[in-house]
């Protein structure tokens, strides 16, 4: 009994350790984000009170989007947290490392050797591309519906081995919370297509239907394919503020090069932005049609040589980057999930091409470093977005700081406007780098409630186009008026990290 129970307790050990290189990871690069206060449209949802206050269902959150479930999630979360930022961090960091073994298990559900499933989770962990989800506390919808959904694609792989259909069942449980959560989800349906398609288990299907029958195909999807489209038709008859599929507008090669561009940064896990447009966009004659060409050449090439798990694995991952091209674009947090099987695919890669090395500690070794270039690579590029975080958070911090004592020194101003107030650090693609896009009317208000009739920003120059939300062009001579009369206090803000210039003195 002794010897039995030390063996299941070394069986044990084994299992936990692919786990343990990407949880550590995940705790060295991103603990600093215990100290990141709320930023940008943090502000935004978390104030806006309750779902059941929105339109139908509660659901409804800003341009098209139909997200019951997330609403739901953000109020409790909104509940729960209150403005403290490391109860709202501490989530989304858990959440994260919710992912990462995610990935390791979907790898060892594909057949991926312990070590080979923990590189592919390492990868992941450390790359810069998701950095959103465990940064900007409102994620937690996106990690949410993407574990969600990570686990519908694994009972619909079960459902394929094992005759009972409760397999079946959760799976479509699973994918409508995902859907539910965040409408980034469907493109687990094209998941589960490309896993019927290209890599469906032989145990209970056979050689001949690897590549299955249109029938074949569509009895498999059935369940996934009801769910989606009842989702849709929902989404399409509750009315909503946006645009349903706003990428439209821009026309088919704007989606065409976007997917392009973000493919080639997902499949290489950390690739800049600006690197990646250079590769697209050589500096040459004719480069903008040179670029994209040999790119998308190559893409073609290597993907001929795919078969089986690896041809599902980019199938998947290009899917999900066209669908968010189409739908509404690709931010830092859409990118997680085609980065899912970017990383699967990669380490898969990686082990192939060092298969024929011998002896084996000579192939292990440079696996190992091939995987440590990698994620070294991405690590470098994420301690960098911490760190702009961190400044952006204890910026908000000293401006509002500054706006209470220049509040409180003018108790008899009824309206207060904020002068060229900066959005935030830029990151060069992070929308909360802007980090007081919505945030700083809303916070006015809730440190001095009743305090005025009106809060609202202006600038010396109109916002571009782009900025909308930031506020209008300043009239300085009403402006000047206004605060000599006493019922306006203006703040202007010379530059990023420098005190309120207050108006009157």
């Amino acid at each position: 009994m002794a010897k039995q129970s030390g063996g299941l307790r070394r069986s044990s050990v084994r299992s936990a350790l692919p786990f343990l290189l990407p949880l550590a990871a995940i705790a060295g690069l991103y603990a600093a984000a215990l100290r990141i206060g709320l930023l940008s449209d943090d502000y935004l949802l978390f104030f806006q009170g309750s779902p059941r206050r929105s339109a139908a269902f509660g659901g409804i959150v800003s341009s098209g989007h139909y997200i019951p479930a997330g609403a739901w999630l953000l109020y409790f979360q909104s509940q729960t947290c209150g403005l403290d930022g490391v109860c709202h961090h501490a989530l989304t960091l858990l959440l994260f490392g919710g992912l990462a073994s995610a990935v390791v298990l979907l790898g060892r559900q594909l057949g991926f050797p312990g070590w080979q499933a923990s590189a592919a989770g390492l990868l992941f962990a450390t790359s810069s591309l998701p950095f959103e989800l465990p940064l900007w506390a409102n994620t937690t919808v996106h990690a949410a519906s993407l574990l969600a959904g990570l686990g519908a694609l694994a009972s619909y792989i079960q459902a394929g081995r094992d005759p009972r259909r409760r397999w079946e069942l959760l799976a479509a449980a699973l994918l409508l919370l995902a859907l539910m959560l965040h409408e980034q989800a469907l493109g687990f349906v094209f998941a589960a297509a490309a896993w019927t398609f290209f890599a469906a288990d032989p145990v209970r299907e056979s050689a001949e239907r690897r590549r299955p029958a249109l029938r074949f195909f569509l009895r498999r999807l059935a369940p996934w394919l009801a769910v989606a489209g009842s989702w849709i038709v929902i989404k399409l008859v509750v009315p909503h503020p946006g645009d349903t599929l706003p990428a439209l507008s821009r026309g088919p090669l704007s989606i065409l090069g976007g997917t392009l561009f973000h493919s080639l940064r997902t499949f290489t896990l950390s690739l800049p932005a600006g690197w990646a447009w250079a590769l697209l966009r050589p500096p040459i004659p004719g480069g903008s049609i040179l670029g994209p060409a040999a790119v998308a050449a190559a893409f073609l090439v290597a993907g001929r040589k795919l078969r089986g798990v690896e041809a599902f694995l980019a199938a998947w991952a290009v899917a999900q980057i066209a669908l968010m091209c189409l739908a509404s674009g690709m931010s830092s947090r859409h990118l997680a999930v085609p980065l899912v099987p970017a990383s699967l695919l990669v380490a898969a890669l990686l082990s192939r091409a060092t298969r024929a090395l011998e002896p084996r500690g000579l192939r292990a070794l440079v696996f190992a470093l091939a995987v440590g270039l990698l994620a070294g690579f991405g690590a470098w590029q994420v301690r960098a977005r911490v760190e702009a975080y961190l400044a952006s958070s204890r910026w908000v911090e000293s401006l509002f700081s500054s706006a209470e004592a220049a509040i409180r020194s003018h108790p008899s101003a009824s309206r207060l406007v904020a002068w060229d107030l900066p959005d935030g650090v830029r990151l060069g693609e992070s929308e909360p780098a802007f980090a007081l896009r919505y945030g700083f009317e809303p916070e006015i208000v809730r440190r001095f409630p009743g305090r005025f009739i009106s809060v609202s920003r202006v600038r010396s120059s109109p916002p571009p186009a782009w900025a909308a939300p930031f506020g209008a062009p300043a009239d300085t001579l009403s402006l000047a008026r206004e605060a000599a009369a006493g019922t306006t206090l203006v703040l202007r803000c010379p530059g990023l990290g420098q005190p309120f210039e207050v108006w009157p003195l």
